[in-house]
């Protein structure tokens, strides 16, 4: 599945937060956006969103063009990562299932969760 400037890739495994790569452990809000780079990263060093009971964490995250993100279900609840205007979308995600996205156009992309629509969350891409 792709959409406009995002590939997607979607699995189901349960990364090890042990092997979180600390590259993405600073918070650097810059530009005054509140934005955020991820404070967590997966395995392969991918900058990660948790979602966490009701709500994605960070809430505003920051990355540079071509990155790519992970979305992970640290909760117990069913969840989902759906972008506004159709950029990706993923599968609903069980308890430690992942959605991955490589967003290449620049701008703020806003989601929410497809099951719960109060869950609102945006990445910048710079």
């Amino acid at each position: 599945m792709t959409g406009r400037g995002v590939r997607l890739a979607a699995g189901a495994s349960l990364l090890a937060s042990a092997a979180a790569a600390a590259c993405f452990s600073e918070r650097v809000a810059s530009a005054g956006d509140g934005c955020v780079a991820p404070a967590d990263s997966t395995a392969g060093g991918s900058p990660l969103v948790r979602i966490v009971d009701f709500a994605f964490e960070p809430s505003s995250a920051c990355v540079t063009a071509g990155t790519t993100v992970t979305w992970r279900n640290d909760g117990a609840q069913l969840h989902s990562s759906v972008a506004d205007g159709g950029g990706w979308s993923s599968p609903l995600l069980s308890t430690g299932g992942t959605f991955t996205a490589t967003l290449t156009e620049v701008g703020t992309h806003t989601y929410v969760c497809s099951v719960h629509p109060a869950m609102q969350a945006r990445v910048v891409v710079r």
